[in-house]
Formats: C-alpha cells, structure tokens, sequence
C-alpha cells in the first residue's frame, strides 16, 4: 500500500500500429513492481473505471486502463463515446486483443516493472480478460462476472463464447461472481469452472451470496452482500465473510447491460446543434444511467454518425415510463385511420 500515486493520460501504440488513448496510475514508491491491465466495461472509459484504476497503484502496482472506444469516438464524452460503439455492435475481439497487448508491452516497458503484468476486466471486460489470457502472453487474470465465457450467445449477439479459446488459456485465472447474476447465471459459471477443470487449467473461483450483477463496480448500488462461496473443484476454499467483515462496496442486483437492441427507423430528430437529421436506426438497451436518478434505465439512443459521438437524442426512463412511452405510441397509432397510415 502506497500513500501517493500519479495519474494521468498517456498515449500508448496499440499492438496494430494505432496511438490510442489510455489512462496511467504508477505508485510513486521506488522498487521494481508488476503491472495491472484494467479492461473497462461496456459503459465505457469513464470515471469508476478510473477509479479502479488508481485504486491498483494505491495498492503498489502499476495499472494501465486503454480507452478501448477511441478509434470509434476520439475526445468524446464516455457515454457519447459508449453510445456509438454499442451501435456499431461493441469492440471487435481482434481490437481488443492488439489494445490490451500494447497496455502490457507498455507497462513493461517502465523502467521499474518487473516484467509481470495481469489483467482485470468487469461486465464485458470479464469475458474480454479470459479472451486476453487466452491469446496473449499474461501472468494472471481476473474476470469479473463476465459473461458469454461458455454458454449460447443470445442471437442478437455478434460474439462468440470462448470454449475454443479455453483451451489456450496461458495464466492463472480467478473469477468474481455473484450468486444473483442472470448474465454469467451460477448455472453457466459450474460450466466453465469443470471445463477449466477438464483442461487441467489453474483457477479459482469466489461466488457471493445476494449479488447480482457488477456487484465489485463503484457504478453498482450499494445492498447487502453475503458470504462469498467457492465455486468447484478448481476453487480453493475461502473465508466466509458477511458484509460487515467485508469493507470493500457490495453490491448487488446490479445488472449493466443486459441486451443491446439496434432498431431500423426512418424518419427525422433534431439533435443538441438544434439542426434535424435523418434517422435510420435506434439503440435501445437497459443499463446504469448517466443523468436519471434510478439504478437502472432503459437507454434509447438516436445519433446522427456524420456529426460525431456528442450529436445524438438520448433517453434514460424507468422501466414504468417506458412501458407508458411505448402504449401511448399505440394509443396514438390505433386512433389514426388505417388508409391515413397506408398513405404514410
């Protein structure tokens, strides 16, 4: 544990040859040290994820957080910059395997690491951190309830999961999950868990009573967290801990996203520059929101792409205003004479 860290934004040259942005936190005390790749979730490189970030070089390592959304959105606003990857269908997983191994080359290439570097990633990060360690040269990895590790992807998902992939797993992998989750569910995480026993591949599991979802994120709501459980055969046993001999945040029932819709439309929105553009889709998901005070929102984003990240309509309603929204577009619509529609 170090009293004084520095942080700050760097440039850093993805393994493809691209400069993108990431932000840096290295403890300020002497000594050579290992390095911690944070992969941030699908909200984006925003400020909680910073503050995980930091949180590692407080802790006496160094730790790297690459913007993964700043070839799609450079400069933008995090929840601009998340809002144009979600509608382009998320970050490619080649992408993000030339980023994440930048970040490690980059921290070892300090003057004081030590040449060891893992990785943490949360939500989609979760599974984008076993993709890492299954590809790239990596002395341990952290997935934080990731989900679409094992399993079928929903259709509407352009990922695979990663039981091909699992086999090439080069590290030491722990896994946080919450017993709450529906997105890795228990279920799927007793899957992975015999898989990487069947594949003889180091591992240890750590499950928590009453959380759900993002329950180790400063973005989640705080609740009761009970006693953590271990996971299999491939787990080591740990500590039973309540909430009040646990001081880090519990949290549970969170959810982040947990569908990612894009919608066809044609007709017309006038943007934040006031000026009306042509509409041809929307992005419709249910997740934290950004300005609404309530713990989840249903999201509905329509961007005009020529005109950058920053220029789109956004909503954030709770899942009563939206369900209201929707009948009185209904309400609307059955009032209207059918050969008045036809007509268009």
């Amino acid at each position: 544990m170090t009293d004084t860290i520095t942080a700050r934004t760097v440039t850093i040259g993805s393994r493809d040859g691209t400069d993108i942005e990431a932000y840096l936190a290295t403890a300020d005390d002497a000594g050579r040290r290992g390095g911690v790749v944070v992969i941030h979730h699908m909200p984006g490189y925003d400020r909680s994820t910073k503050e995980i970030t930091r949180r590692f070089a407080e802790l006496g390592y160094d730790a790297i957080c690459p913007n993964l959304y700043w070839r799609q959105a450079p400069g933008a606003e995090p929840s601009d910059a998340a809002a144009a990857v979600r509608a382009q269908g998320g970050v490619d997983d080649s992408q993000l395997l030339d980023d994440v191994a930048g970040a490690a080359a980059y921290l070892r290439g300090q003057e004081w690491s030590n040449g060891k570097v893992g990785v943490i990633g949360y939500c989609s990060g979760g599974r984008q951190s076993v993709l890492a360690a299954c590809h790239l040269d990596l002395d341990a990895a952290v997935d934080c309830y990731g989900a679409l590790v094992v399993g079928t992807p929903p259709p509407e998902s352009n990922r695979p999961n990663l039981v091909t992939d699992l086999p090439s797993l080069g590290c030491p992998l722990l896994g946080l999950f919450g017993n709450e989750d529906r997105s890795p569910t228990p279920a799927l995480v007793d899957e992975l868990d015999q898989r990487l026993d069947d594949l003889g591949k180091p591992h240890e599991f750590h499950r928590y009573d009453g959380a759900g979802h993002g329950f180790f994120s400063p973005t989640g709501r705080p609740t009761a967290c009970r006693r953590p459980t271990t996971a299999g055969s491939g787990s080591k046993p740990s500590t039973a801990l309540t909430s009040a001999d646990h001081p880090r945040p519990a949290r549970g029932l969170a959810m982040c996203t947990y569908n990612t819709v894009i919608t066809e439309l044609n007709g017309s929105a006038k943007g934040p520059s006031s000026k009306w553009f042509h509409v041809d889709h929307a992005t419709v998901y249910y997740d934290h929101p950004v300005h609404a005070m309530a713990g989840h929102a249903l999201n509905i984003d329509i961007a005009d792409p020529s005109a950058g990240p920053g220029q789109r309509v956004a909503l954030e309603l709770t899942a009563e205003s939206a369900r209201a929204l929707v009948q009185a577009i209904e309400d609307a619509l059955a009032a209207v004479p059918p050969e008045i529609i036809a007509a268009g």
